[in-house]
């Protein structure tokens, strides 16, 4: 009996111990992320999506940034001086081709944040670095909401990374526009060059002709942004090409592993995928004496003379290129051909004689001003969420505030015409009357931020402000007349 009782207990200590190592590794996971998601909740974060952001640039706001630290105290990051921030840029460069293991990859992405967060930023850990590197460690990595497509009833999935996720992303992108130096044709997503530096190629062209990709995020698959890691200018081993290569891809819904439309790295990714195809394009509208760029998935040939049948020599060049040896695929439903006798459009912009907004644009901005004038703040506001429509799906997003909405139309007309144009100064003085109480007795309002230059700069990125809200104020001027 008690040898029976023995071997129970030398039995049940094998089983014990046999079991222990998976107990551990299972332990160890769940302290990984516990000890990922406590690191990424105390970092100051923007929470904005990357779907707003219409130029990614490597400048920072250089505003100081705070941040809650655990015991409620806060600490100000303070931004780097201009030259600190070239001896990093510099230092990214030197030791980017050095790259070989997860260390070294972390120390680089470390200088990044300080880039971009400031001296006193928070840094990553390497735990961080392995809990987010690897899809299998987290399963849900980015939150997924619909944004309503220009075309009634049509929606976009827009894949948006965590906190952490976004943050290794953020410095990777800065990297990413460090190393590589696009094509000139490549006007999206780079710093200094816009939608307005786009149109402006094409001003004064008799025929402008719009093409737009399809699924053009989804479209460039991990494997393609692998094998273009491994070559120059980023010249990665394998491994680490591997690793940088999960931080910035996802599995879709159909099970296929593609670039994310949200992340801050995929826009600057869609650049230098593309480097073949601006190439090629580039040298096509060339030896037809036109002119050719390229903003994300929207490309543009102009010229003097109609060239653009469907079955003509240049249009079945064109759709061999992009289809057939790129990998891309023609949207026919967005291609369309302008001539200088109609309104002539470049990324939403008019090109017939100057860059310009539409005339609906600018109505809408005088509107709200007037009502704000006549009948108070409260009264413009109540009015614009009585016609207001979600833009997203997303939850917690609230109806943003009219004034903001006002001033980053504002600060979008400013970037398209120019600080000097009478139409913008008229109503930029206005908004200026308004905000500091001298009309109606009304003062600044408590969500409005600061003043810079004497032009309202609206805490939201003033290319979301663009796109937004188009159709509520669109219901609003119908009702007025």
């Amino acid at each position: 009996m008690s040898k029976k009782k023995a071997n129970s207990k030398s039995d049940l200590k094998k089983v014990l111990d046999r079991n222990r190592p998976k107990e551990e590794k299972v332990a160890a996971k769940v302290d990984m992320q516990m000890e990922a998601e406590e690191e990424v909740a105390i970092i100051d974060f923007d929470d904005d999506s990357a779907s707003s952001s219409e130029d990614v640039q490597i400048e920072p706001t250089g505003n100081p940034k705070t941040e809650q630290k655990e015991d409620g105290v806060k600490q100000v990051a303070h931004p780097l001086s201009e030259e600190e921030k070239e001896e990093c840029l510099e230092e990214i460069r030197e030791r980017w081709p050095h790259i070989k293991t997860k260390e070294s990859l972390l120390s680089i992405l470390n200088v990044a944040l300080t880039i971009l967060y400031g001296r006193d930023a928070r840094k990553l850990t390497l735990r961080m670095l392995n809990y987010y590197a690897y899809s299998s460690h987290n399963k849900k990595r980015y939150i997924s909401f619909q944004v309503p497509k220009k075309k009634k009833g049509e929606f976009r999935t827009i894949d948006a990374p965590c906190a952490g996720l976004k943050m290794i992303q953020r410095a990777l992108n800065l990297i990413f526009q460090t190393i590589y130096t696009p094509h000139e044709a490549a006007m999206g997503f780079v710093p200094h060059r816009s939608v307005v530096t786009n149109a402006r190629v094409h001003v004064g062209q008799k025929y402008v002709y719009n093409i737009d990709l399809k699924d053009f995020f989804p479209s460039i698959t991990s494997g393609r942004l692998f094998k273009r890691l491994l070559v120059a200018p980023f010249s990665m081993d394998k491994k680490m090409a591997s690793i940088v290569t999960d931080l910035c891809c996802y599995t879709n819904a159909d099970g296929k592993n593609v670039l994310p439309q949200g992340a801050p790295t995929s826009p600057t990714i869609t650049n230098f995928i593309s480097e073949h195809l601006d190439r090629k394009l580039s040298k096509l509208a060339r030896a037809y004496g036109m002119k050719y760029t390229r903003y994300a998935d929207d490309i543009t040939f102009s010229c003097s003379s109609n060239m653009f049948a469907e079955d003509g020599r240049f249009c079945k060049s064109l759709h061999n290129i992009i289809e057939n040896e790129e990998h891309f695929k023609i949207n026919a439903d967005k291609t369309r051909l302008c001539h200088s006798g109609e309104r002539q459009e470049v990324t939403g912009l008019t090109v017939n004689e100057q860059t310009n907004v539409t005339r609906k644009y600018v109505k809408q901005i005088r509107l709200f001003l007037h009502i704000w004038e006549a009948k108070g703040l409260p009264e413009a506001q109540r009015l614009f969420e009585k016609h207001y429509t979600p833009k997203t799906t997303r939850p917690n997003v609230g109806i943003p505030h009219i004034e903001n909405v006002i001033a980053g139309k504002l600060l979008y007309l400013k970037m398209v015409k120019g600080e000097k144009d009478e139409t913008y100064r008229k109503l930029n003085e206005r908004l200026l009357k308004l905000f500091t109480g001298n009309n109606n007795g009304e003062s600044v309002p408590t969500n409005i931020a600061t003043f810079n230059n004497k032009n309202y700069l609206p805490k939201q990125d003033s290319s979301s402000l663009v796109e937004d809200l188009n159709a509520s104020l669109d219901a609003i001027i119908n009702n007025y007349g």
